[in-house]
């Protein structure tokens, strides 16, 4: 898989993984994420973490330390460290890029690493190039890159990039994006600054992973880790080598779905992953670009309440505007899993049926702003038509990418923290197939998780949400007849398990009311009293 992690710093070996302190900061636009893992038990466990300002490489790694410290009642020593680098870096491309060069761009797009946002062919001429170098130089003062990636071609030009490049570097240092530059001639690059890096090229480069480590250089020199042994992930990457991990340990395909930051679905099955990204739409910055994509009519069957295109748009450019409010009311939670359900539908529908039959799900941090616990297994059943009974986590805390770290060094540390820390469990998903009236009975059910026990008949059209605890749980289930019998292990959580019988495939209402109305239903047979109109 390309774009997995490059180490910067040799780590001590593997007998002493276990025992050392692990720093991991996730690095975001808004934010840092400074999270501490420590030995525990022969194994490493979660500790605890601390946000701070995204330009924290201002004040230093080590105030990080100390306030982890406070907080976990740690000493933070020496930690091996990781640099999760989140979202996807944002590139001002200069000049033409090759084929070659296309197919790596669109390559680490895909996984999260970087996208170009904008292209800039210089002209020719010493006049128009000076006017378009002070062009570029106030567009990445301002911070509209996070780095400049520079095609240079053979000729005279090569001496004009070098020239820009110099004088991107003279700016004050908290505005200089750093360079990534590809085909320089070899006389020209000892006139480049130091924040440029060279891309290498030739036909033994894999030119996907070159562009990976450059860019994992970019990073790694922004936070200035040294001495501390560190390495530097991308947060894709990172999260494929986790899951592909992580079913290992659970024993059956699992799938990955987020709606945090661009749209993600991730489908592991045999020690292999798929992986399908739209940077595009989402529930925050992307979801006015989501319902431009679909038709409005596909967001509102989700809603129970009627909403006029205005005030749709409105909300969706809301969001975009501020993608990092945290919905505070029910209203806001349940527009947030609508467009999240059309998210997922669509990455779905390029993922083809296979992923219905995953054994696990897991939902990333973005999930958490779907509603209640309920309310996510829902929207998770609503957007994948699953083939069975899958149990459904959430990694809230975003502890997946650091096991990926960890899985690459340390499997078994890796393992524990999958097993005990990484993950909340929301519950069961339990679809019922087929048709029928209201009427009529789709199912009896029975769950024993001691000490509690459920029996209920479950009629056509209706959803009953079982309170279970965390763990697994024996589920017994008796259909229109004696051969329809099952029995399942399932798991409860805080949402519980939620059988579906509203049927397969799920219809939408003849009226925009009607399926109003019924998804209002559906949504106060989970909790009577969130439910707003």
């Amino acid at each position: 898989m390309i774009g997995l992690p490059t180490r910067s710093t040799p780590l001590p070996d593997t007998a002493r993984l276990a025992a050392r302190q692990r720093l991991v900061l996730h690095l975001d636009r808004a934010v840092t994420r400074a999270t501490l893992l420590a030995p525990a038990e022969g194994s490493t466990r979660f500790a605890g973490s601390v946000t701070a300002a995204a330009d924290f490489p201002e004040y230093g790694v080590a105030v990080l330390r100390a306030h982890l410290s406070r907080q976990t009642g740690e000493t933070v020593r020496e930690p091996d460290a990781a640099i999760i680098s989140h979202p996807p870096l944002r590139l001002l491309a200069l000049g033409i890029p090759g084929a070659e060069d296309e197919a790596a761009l669109a390559t680490l797009a895909a996984l999260g690493i970087a996208q170009i946002g904008e292209r800039v062919t210089p002209p020719r001429g010493a006049e128009r190039e000076a006017r378009w170098a002070t062009e570029i130089i106030e567009r990445v003062a301002g911070r509209e890159a996070d780095a400049l990636v520079v095609f240079v071609p053979p000729g005279p030009l090569a001496g004009w990039v070098a020239r820009l490049l110099n004088a991107i570097h003279a700016l004050p240092r908290h505005r200089q994006p750093p360079g990534l530059v590809r085909g320089l001639a070899p006389e020209l690059r000892d006139l480049l600054p130091a924040t440029t890096t060279l891309v290498p090229s030739g036909t033994q480069v894999d030119s996907a992973q070159a562009y990976t480590e450059a860019l994992a250089h970019l990073v790694a020199a922004r936070v200035n880790l040294q001495p501390v042994p560190h390495t530097v992930l991308f947060r894709i990457p990172a999260l494929v080598t986790a899951l592909v991990a992580a079913e290992r340990v659970i024993g059956a395909p699992l799938l990955y779905l987020d709606t945090a930051d661009g749209a993600t679905l991730i489908f592991t099955e045999g020690g292999h992953a798929r992986v399908y990204r739209d940077a595009t739409i989402d529930t925050g910055a992307g979801a006015a670009t989501l319902l431009a994509q679909v038709d409005e009519e596909h967001i509102r069957r989700w809603l129970p309440f009627s909403m006029t295109t205005a005030a749709l748009h409105g909300w969706a450019a809301r969001r975009a505007a501020w993608p990092a409010a945290i919905p505070l009311t029910a209203h806001d939670a349940i527009l947030t899993a609508a467009f999240a359900r059309e998210g997922i539908r669509a990455l779905a529908a390029r993922a083809g049926a296979t992923i219905e039959g995953c054994g696990f799900c897991v939902l990333g941090p973005g999930a958490s702003a779907w509603g209640t616990p309920g309310q996510i297994l829902l929207a998770v059943m609503d957007a994948i038509a699953f083939a069975g009974p899958v149990p459904i986590a959430q990694d809230a805390d975003d502890l997946l990418p650091a096991i990926g770290w960890l899985a690459r060094e340390s499997p078994e540390s890796a393992a524990a923290l999958f097993t005990h820390d990484a993950l909340t469990d929301l519950g069961t998903a339990v679809p019922v197939f087929g048709t029928g009236s209201a009427r009529e009975t789709a199912l009896r059910v029975a769950l024993t998780a001691p000490p509690d026990e459920h029996a209920a008949a479950v009629p056509w059209g209706t959803l009953l949400r079982l309170p279970t605890p965390a763990g697994p749980a024996d589920l017994y289930t008796l259909g229109r007849g004696d051969a329809d019998f099952a029995a399942a292990t399932v798991r409860g959580g805080t949402g519980g398990v939620l059988i579906d019988a509203r049927g397969r495939p799920l219809l939408t209402a003849p009226s925009r009311d009607e399926q109003h109305e019924r998804m209002r239903r559906w949504l106060m047979m989970l909790d009577p009293r969130g439910t707003p109109r």
